[in-house]
């Protein structure tokens, strides 16, 4: 989801316009290599509290027809549809995931 917010103000004329869209990448696929760190504590016998953190370094390629639609209010509210055909690849680290866990063990 892309959002856009534009503001202009000079001596003569003032415009305001807010955007929002959507667009869907239809193909593709990533291969590579995560790893997985994390921590557990015991407070007491039996339950356990930790978190973990997740990276991955990715091969990924992505591509084909892309649609989707932009909407906005500047002149009026309108509707554009947008298609056009969409093509990357190569390395990248995926953004890291973190999660808290909290476990009891019978």
């Amino acid at each position: 989801m892309a959002h856009g917010l534009y503001y202009t103000d000079s001596t003569n004329t003032t415009i305001f316009a807010d955007t929002k869209g959507t667009t869907n990448i239809p193909g593709g696929f990533s291969v590579g290599l995560s790893t997985l760190v994390g921590f557990n504590i015991y407070p007491v016998k039996h339950f356990s509290i930790g978190a973990e953190i997740h990276f991955a370094y990715l091969y990924q390629q992505l591509g084909g027809k892309v649609e989707g639609t932009i909407g906005g209010t500047f002149p009026v509210n309108s509707t554009s549809y947008i298609y056009y055909m969409f093509s990357e690849k190569g390395f990248t680290f995926s953004r890291g995931v973190m999660s808290f866990n909290i476990a009891y063990l019978f």
